[in-house]
């Protein structure tokens, strides 16, 4: 169900302020019910409107039955600071933003009691125009709208400059896809209200939540209100987002309600109440000080009620439930690191040398864990350092730059990234204009006393309200009877050291502390001791020099004692397994050769299997054995098809011998009978006694018959006798003797 609404309803987190001493006014901290009723009274459209919600929310919590399905909203922080650094004053630093987001979260999952609500908020992914983003939007409001910097966002005047209508035209992202969520300087000039956001549903710009930079966070590093310190505003403002009011809405004493779904808050399990004060109940005992729509300081809230769940589910699944389409959480590309911020680095200063932080985010699905972040100084030299690490989806991790040197005069800085893959480039770049000024070197000196803790101090420059050094939070188990001393650089101008005590007896305890701020000449500009009371306040005026730079012989804009941290690029070979290795390269040039399968460095002999020194694809295949009719001299590889001539042939078929006369020889080898029937052969002449083998073999120099025979002596001759079975033909006999197998040979013809 939707409606059209032409006002709207600010919850008004209104708080009377009082710098010096913390206190707040319960009477005037809420504007909702004196806003709703005139908006009720003067436009019916609206009425009608706001009542049909009301009657639907009412319908949903008496029919809905409990779930538990968790949903994530994407939110978008707009910053609205004057122009300081990143991390700065006004200007919050990522780990704040985050700060607030992961307490939010803790709140509403019932991390520290209550239920749990079952819904979360997480930064933006993806910006309305579909590109990387951190969900953090930096605007310096001043520069549009300089009453910004006195006033802050203007809430009881709408032809203000600085008015809420002309604020959050500013920076603003569609409702539909994202929360808002503006972080203003101040409200109304102070801190009242501290902030407000709009029950749904709402048309336009307004829509979202808008809250003082010193409630936004949780932290003792930050610059945040006493007694609101732990992020429990946004959690109440975010409480209205989704549906809810005060606990004490419409409720004039501590009576039970007739119809507590249509009475007060709207919700029954909230006992009616007429608000607390500090801790406690103002009237009624019953009253929830620990719940978040409670006016309770921060560290005695801790949870909402299951009636309070239902309502802003409700709320959220009836009135806002496009956020549950939005595509804002769904990051672009799996590989992508970009440049979130340059921290440190201030628009204007006289420090002319700079120790940044520069902040690498992975706006990628998948975990980043190498990257190079090149920067360049007045569009000089490129140079780079590495990164290594993990950085999760989402995250981000700071890197930092080695110290530049940039002496007074306007100067630029860029800084990119790079990967092996990187798949979306727009985010990878950032630049910075800033301007180095003269001035002045300071040092505040400190020597704390006994109970240090409620000692803070800030030197402003008055013409410009800028924060130039500033220091606070100094616990008695850290800094108790400890001496400290920070530097930092002034412009020419007028300041104000300004020395708190919270607890109005300045530095008194034994041994009483002191403070001194001096120039770079020794020039005493305030100074302090003992029991100064609450405040003390020194101003002062800076007419100095430029300050120096750090030493930089080669004009890289990089001081010479960080050179060290730069990677320079030394091309050659880089991998250990090359035959070209360079071990003193770490950019592959390309020039990586390997041994190939014959060992030659650069050579193109991929295998050899069979390890004969020639490479497979250069093998010649064909018979390798010299004695073979078809030998290939060319041949590397034996393919099995050698061939080889008969026994007593060569290969054309030819005999070995001329004739059969031609295998007598020397030796007087006698076969008798000779014709021979082939059944019994004597044979006269042998070499000697012993062992004999006798083989016969035919005319095409085969083997026919072989029998081995001992020699015999006979009429002084060796002589032996065989029985061979032949065909008729001629044949030759040989007979073969002792170990150095001597032949002897004969012929013998068989009939």
């Amino acid at each position: 169900m939707s409606f059209s609404i032409r006002l709207f309803i600010p919850l008004f987190l209104l708080i009377a302020f009082a710098p010096k001493n913390g206190m707040q006014a319960q009477s005037n901290r809420c504007a909702t019910e004196a806003i709703l009723d005139a908006n009720i009274a003067s436009d019916t459209t609206y009425a009608r409107s706001f009542f049909a919600v009301e009657a639907a929310l009412r319908e949903m919590a008496s029919s809905s039955y409990r779930t538990t399905t968790e949903y994530t909203l994407p939110v978008v922080v707009h910053i609205l600071h004057h122009g300081e650094a990143v991390g700065e004053e006004n200007n919050l630093s990522d780990a704040q933003i985050q700060g607030a987001i992961d307490a939010l979260n803790a709140d509403f999952r019932g991390d520290y009691g209550g239920v749990d609500i079952d819904i979360e908020f997480e930064l933006a992914a993806r910006d309305p125009e579909g590109n990387p983003t951190t969900g953090i939007v930096r605007l310096d409001a001043t520069n549009a709208i300089p009453e910004y910097a006195e006033d802050g966002l203007v809430t009881d005047n709408n032809l203000h400059p600085s008015s809420e209508n002309n604020l959050k035209s500013l920076s603003y992202w569609p409702k539909e896809d994202y929360v808002n969520l503006w972080i203003v300087s101040s409200l109304n000039g102070g801190m009242s209200p501290l902030g407000f956001a709009y029950l749904p549903p709402v048309n336009g710009f307004y829509d979202g939540v808008v809250l003082h930079r010193r409630v936004f966070g949780i932290g003792e590093e930050y610059d945040l209100l006493n007694n609101y310190d732990l992020n429990k505003s946004l959690t109440h403002e975010l409480g209205h987002y989704l549906g809810l009011y005060h606990t004490f809405r419409l409720t004039n004493g501590c009576n039970s309600e007739s119809n507590c779904s249509a009475q007060g808050d709207q919700v029954c399990d909230t006992p009616p109440t007429t608000g607390s004060a500090g801790c406690s109940a103002i009237n009624c005992p019953e009253t929830m000080v620990e719940n978040y729509m409670d006016y309770a300081y921060d560290q005695c809230v801790n949870s909402f009620t299951e009636g309070q769940r239902t309502r802003m589910r409700n709320a959220l699944l009836g009135h806002r439930e496009s956020l549950l389409e939005s595509q804002g959480l769904a990051p672009v590309v799996a590989l992508d690191a970009g440049v979130a911020s340059i921290q440190g680095l201030a628009p204007m200063g006289c420090e002319a040398t700079h120790d940044l932080d520069v902040s690498i985010q992975n706006f990628g699905t998948e975990p980043l864990t190498e990257a190079a972040i090149h920067f360049s100084l007045d569009d000089g030299e490129a140079l780079t350092v590495l990164w290594e690490g993990d950085i999760e989806a989402g995250a981000s991790a700071l890197v930092p730059l080695p110290a530049l040197a940039a002496a007074e005069g306007n100067h630029s800085l860029k800084v990119w990234t790079s990967m092996d893959v990187d798949e979306y480039a727009p985010n990878d770049t950032l630049a910075m204009n800033f301007e180095v000024v003269p001035g002045t070197w300071l040092t505040m000196e400190i020597q704390f006393d006994f109970l240090p803790h409620g000692i803070s101090w800030e030197v402003e420059n008055t013409d410009f309200d800028m924060v130039v050094m500033e220091g606070a939070d100094y616990s008695n188990d850290v800094y108790a009877s400890e001496y400290i001393t920070i530097g930092g650089c002034a412009s020419n101008g007028c300041y104000t050291l300004t020395v708190e005590d919270l607890f109005g007896n300045g530095m008194h305890y034994s041994p009483p502390g002191w403070y001194e701020l001096s120039d770079s000449d020794g020039n005493v500009l305030g100074e302090g001791s003992g029991n100064f009371g609450s405040v003390q306040a020194h101003e002062f005026c800076v007419e100095g020099s430029s300050v120096e730079p750090c030493e930089d012989l080669n004009g890289n804009g990089v001081c010479d004692d960080d050179e060290d941290a730069l990677y320079v690029a030394v091309p050659g070979c880089t991998d250990p397994q090359s035959c070209t290795y360079d071990p003193a390269a770490n950019v592959d040039d390309g020039s990586c050769e390997h041994l190939d399968a014959l060992g030659d460095c650069g050579g193109d002999c991929i295998a050899d299997e069979d390890e004969d020194g020639v490479c497979d694809s250069m093998e010649i295949f064909g018979c390798t054995d010299e004695s073979a009719c078809n030998f290939d001299s060319l041949a590397t590889e034996e393919n099995g098809t050698c061939e080889f001539a008969d026994e007593g042939y060569d290969c054309e078929g030819n005999p070995l011998t001329n004739g059969i006369a031609d295998l007598l020889g020397a030796a007087k080898l006698t076969p008798f009978p000779n014709p021979s029937n082939g059944e019994s052969i004597h044979i006269q002449g042998l070499l000697g006694a012993g062992p004999h083998t006798i083989d016969i073999v035919d005319y095409k120099g085969r083997v026919v018959h072989s029998e081995s025979t001992l020699a015999e002596p006979r009429l002084g001759a060796w002589v032996a006798r065989i029985h061979p079975v032949l065909l008729p033909g001629a044949y030759v006999i040989q007979a073969i003797h002792g170990p150095t197998r001597t032949v002897q040979s004969t012929r013998v013809l068989i009939h």
